[in-house]
């Protein structure tokens, strides 16, 4: 750089200016209304598999209910033929006495 003449900014003479630089914004707005909205959308998800678990086992369902003990002809075969209702697996014709 010699040979050039140098201005008050140390830069050559007729070199361009250079730019300056932009503000720094945060960029990011919309990325936190989809996570609101997964978030949102993810809670509500889990309410409702949480109420139908609760829903699902929260009673004792081995007895049957007083109201259906008082209909004529229905019969509790956990009562009557409880080995009906064993979950053993055989091999072959099975016949049930219903």
């Amino acid at each position: 750089m010699a040979g050039q003449m140098m201005g008050k900014t140390n830069r050559p003479r007729g070199a361009p200016r250079p730019r300056k630089p932009l503000p720094k914004t945060r960029a990011g707005g919309r990325s936190l209304a989809i996570v609101a909205t997964f978030v949102a959308v993810a809670v509500l998800a889990a309410a409702i598999i949480g109420f139908a678990v609760y829903a699902t086992t929260r009673g004792d369902n081995s007895q049957p209910s007083p109201p259906a003990a008082a209909i004529p002809g229905l019969i509790d075969y956990r009562v009557t033929e409880p080995q009906m209702l064993t979950r053993s697996h055989v091999t072959g014709t099975v016949t049930y006495p219903v």
